[in-house]
């Protein structure tokens, strides 16, 4: 009796020790199992924030190449004394560069030749026909928004180059914008035209090298051949205008044929398709003047289609 009490002990300490082992074996399975979870977890939560990383510097360069497509203008502007043709000299985009674009913009309400700075009306459009085919420009304010430009590209270059766009080609805007500064400094109106109106014809470059938005993409196209005819125009350069301005009726030619183009105001397109036409009629009759008016029409409804 009392060896069989013995063996009975026995029994239930070893159905206890196998049911503490089981127990240990379970919480180290479950264990292991919540690492892997949190591992996996983990993984993802790191390369969804890579990937947001990737969306919002694509996003910021974006904004930069916008940024420098306004500033553009408004230099390109100033060599002829306007500061109301589709963007002022302190450029509607906000510098990417500092919050405090605003109001250093509003600071820049300065006389400069002819007409104050930051007018952007209706009714300052209509001034066009007032110059009487007298064009001053505005050196010190043209070299004063060269700078800006210099300091906002030391910022691009890096993020063009992280998002693998062409190296030759971001060194070409650095290059193109040091020849433009020296004709800036000769007071060379024809070069410096020409070569900021070059810089202007590497942003669709840029675009396309990293922005899968085809519509963008191509608007910024059609506007760096405007721009470039407006700076053929200003130096009565016909030829070349005219082989601008018919690139740009192509390409928004076959925009408004592509299926894309249906999602858009087709009122806004049809002005710009008109728009377009009424400034290669302006130089088929050699009337800056005219071409001017339609310039300043055709880039500020490109900005809202």
């Amino acid at each position: 009796m009392y060896t069989w009490n013995i063996f009975g002990n026995n029994k239930i300490k070893n159905k206890e020790r196998i049911f503490v082992m089981e127990g240990r074996k379970k919480i180290i399975v479950y264990t292991i199992a919540i690492a892997f979870i949190i591992l996996i977890i983990s993984s993802l939560v790191v390369f969804a924030t890579s990937n947001n990383k990737e969306v919002s510097l694509e996003e910021k360069v974006t904004t930069e190449i916008e940024y420098l497509s306004s500033k553009l203008i408004g230099i390109l502007n100033q060599f002829n004394g306007f500061s109301f043709i589709g963007y002022d000299v302190s450029s509607r985009a906000e510098d990417p560069q500092t919050e405090t674009g605003q109001e250093e913009n509003q600071n820049e309400d300065t006389d400069e030749g002819n007409l104050t700075v930051n007018s952007n009306s209706d009714s300052n459009k209509n001034q066009i026909l007032n110059f009487n085919g007298k064009y001053k420009t505005n050196w010190e304010t043209i070299a004063y928004q060269v700078e800006e430009i210099y300091q906002t590209w030391n910022t691009v270059v890096i993020d063009l180059h992280t998002l693998n766009v062409n190296s030759d080609s971001i060194f070409k805007f650095s290059n193109m914008l040091n020849q433009a500064t020296k004709q800036i400094k000769d007071k060379n109106r024809k070069e410096a035209m020409l070569r900021i109106s070059e810089l202007y014809e590497l942003l669709p470059e840029y675009a396309k090298s990293y922005k899968s938005d085809s519509n963008w993409n191509n608007l910024l196209e059609i506007k760096s051949n405007v721009v470039k005819s407006y700076s053929y125009v200003s130096n009565e350069q016909w030829n070349e205008a005219k082989t601008e301005i018919n690139n740009a009726t192509r390409l928004f030619t076959e925009r408004l044929n592509s299926v894309n183009s249906k999602s858009e105001n087709q009122t806004d397109s049809n002005k710009v398709y008109i728009l377009i036409h009424e400034l290669s009629n302006a130089i088929d009759l050699k009337d800056k003047e005219i071409f001017f008016i339609n310039y300043s029409n055709a880039i500020e409804k490109l900005d809202i289609i």
